[in-house]
């Protein structure tokens, strides 16, 4: 990596990659059995005086079990995921989330500014079965939601067990508004 400019102006470029056959080391910290394999690489800049920064992630995990039945759940034997997240005077831009599983497909993107937002998502899940004994099949979720001047709206539309399906619009008032 490389750290450049004035104080004032001060930027850090940098690259890393990682590759852990074996999770396990992390148990003593983070107080749960963890294992699995993990590859990433991690791409970006940063500037700190400002809190902008410019971030690229790919990551692959094999096997990984995190001692939490939900997500484990939804790892299976490979998962991958892939970000890309910018923040600067403009907002916070998420312009990519990819995350796959063996059970999981979901994209996200969007761009939040104080008072201004929009935010898209898919999600499939093959099996809901995986996260509760009580349903078993597919689920799938799209959804987009925009900030407005009443507070967010957000419009969903996915499949449910039992060939069910499900169509909401949603809307959350601003908080501190009187």
């Amino acid at each position: 990596g490389t750290i450049t400019g004035p104080i004032e102006a001060l930027m850090i470029n940098g690259r890393a990659n990682l590759d852990i056959a074996d999770l396990a080391f992390l148990e003593p910290f983070v107080k749960r059995p963890v294992r699995g394999g993990l590859t990433a690489s991690i791409a970006g800049e940063m500037q700190p005086l400002t809190g902008a920064f410019d971030v690229l992630i790919a990551a692959t995990a094999d096997h990984l079990m995190t001692g939490e039945p939900s997500v484990d759940a939804l790892t299976g034997a490979s998962s991958a995921l892939n970000l890309s997240l910018k923040r600067s005077d403009d907002g916070l831009e998420l312009r990519r989330f990819k995350l796959h599983s063996d059970a999981l497909d979901t994209t996200a993107s969007g761009k939040l500014r104080t008072g201004e937002g929009q935010l898209a998502f898919d999600l499939a899940l093959d099996d809901v079965g995986r996260l509760t004994p009580d349903f078993s099949g597919a689920v799938t979720l799209k959804g987009s939601a925009h900030e407005a001047a009443q507070g967010w709206q957000a419009e969903l539309v996915g499949t449910l067990p039992g060939d069910a399906v499900l169509a909401a619009n949603l809307i959350t008032p601003r908080t501190g508004d009187t």
